[in-house]
Order: structure tokens, then C-alpha cells, then sequence
């Protein structure tokens, strides 16, 4: 469900802000500017969605701000519908990321692990006033 979602806002829209909660995963789409279509949201619920789901962000309200480019997500996480486990997890190489992992069988009953990695931009709540 959650790579149907990507996959549906990225038709529409290419970056967003990911609002990762405790309970909850939000996409917020804020379009600006004179040819703006309006803000979008979209709200689902983690125990909906994921197996297992920890986040661990740094204030009080335990919430994590990522811009991400949909098309990206999209494209990462196309393979996992088919997918024994998929991980995502927020990760630093050169500079910040999701690494999305997914474990799909193979013609031999074994498994096979592929990674993909899409850059973020970790943003600060304030700037989202």
C-alpha cells in the first residue's frame, strides 16, 4: 500500500516533505508560487501500513521532517510489491538519505537483497511555519 500511495503522488507532484511520527507517516505537498494547485496531505497510519516501524527524531514530539523527490521513492520502492521484507531506514553516505533495502526470493527459493538509495534533506520544523 504505501509504494501505491508514492506511486500515486509522484504522478502528481515531484518533491514532498515526509512527516515521520510516532503513530503516523504524512506526506505534505505545499506548492507555491502565481500556477499553484494548493497544498495536499496525506496521512497514514504506521500499523496500516508497516510491520514493525521505529523512528527516533530529536525533540519531545519525536517527529522527523525529510524533503524527498517522489519520483525517486517511487522508483525504489517499484521492486518491493513483490518483496518477502523491505527496510527503510534513514541513513548518511555522502550526505543524508533513505535506504530503502528489499529482500525479494529468487527462482531457487533463496533470497536476494537489493538497496536503493534516495537522497533527503532533513528539514528543520521551523522552516515549515
Amino acid at each position: 500500500m504505501y509504494a501505491e500511495v508514492v506511486s500515486t503522488l509522484a504522478r502528481n507532484v515531484k518533491t514532498c516533505v515526509l512527516r515521520l511520527c510516532p503513530d503516523r507517516v504524512c506526506f505534505v505537498i505545499m506548492e507555491r508560487g502565481p500556477a499553484s494547485g494548493g497544498n495536499i496531505w496525506c496521512e497514514l497510519t504506521q500499523s496500516n501500513i508497516f510491520d514493525e516501524y521505529r523512528i527516533e527524531g530529536k525533540d519531545d514530539r519525536n517527529e522527523i521532517y525529510l524533503e524527498i523527490s517522489l519520483e525517486q521513492l517511487s522508483r525504489a520502492l517499484r521492486t518491493s510489491l513483490t518483496a518477502q521484507v523491505v527496510k527503510i531506514k534513514l541513513a548518511r553516505r555522502q550526505g543524508p538519505c533513505l535506504s530503502v533495502e528489499i529482500a525479494q526470493p529468487t527462482l531457487t527459493g533463496a533470497s536476494r537483497t537489493v538497496t536503493h538509495e534516495v537522497p533527503v534533506s532533513v528539514v528543520p520544523e521551523r522552516l515549515l511555519a
